[in-house]
């Protein structure tokens, strides 16, 4: 891991902004991911690949975000500028669920509705390695996710 690795909790509260809160190791990782979702937070995580803690956020590229919110998670990564993907749970699933992003509330592709253990092992990977494997079959570029 040669480039610094930064993460960053924002959570929201009646789309209130209350974040955020850095903390830069595996097990805190892994530790957040599970909170968040077991808390039933409005929340996302978000690792930067080259961030410098004092000004992090974006456009720092690589990202990778980890959501959750009324018990249920999505993962988003922009591993290279203007190329961005959402991580597939069931391709076969259908319709779409009202969901906070980001602290902006939406209707969400059931589709891109992940386990928290799909979610905890894409933010490990993304977090060892800087990149998301958008060529397994488990990415999909957000155009086509969001166009069903």
């Amino acid at each position: 891991m040669s480039e610094e690795r930064v993460v960053v909790l924002d959570r929201y509260d009646d789309k209130l902004y209350k974040g955020p809160g850095s903390f830069m190791s595996h097990q805190a990782l892994s530790e957040a991911i599970r909170a968040m979702h077991e808390g039933n937070l409005d929340a996302s995580l978000w690792i930067y690949i080259g961030g410098d803690p004092e000004k992090v956020g974006y456009p720092v590229i690589p990202w990778l975000a980890v959501s959750t919110s009324r018990g249920m998670v999505a993962v988003s990564a922009e591993p290279t500028r203007d190329h961005f993907y959402d991580l597939v749970g069931d391709p076969s699933a259908s319709g779409k669920v009202p969901i906070v992003i980001g602290g902006q509330e939406g209707d969400y592709p059931r589709r891109l509705l992940v386990s928290v253990e799909q979610a905890e092992a894409a933010a490990m990977e993304f977090f060892r390695t800087a990149t998301v494997d958008v060529e397994g079959g488990s990415w999909e570029p957000q155009s086509s996710a969001w166009s069903s």
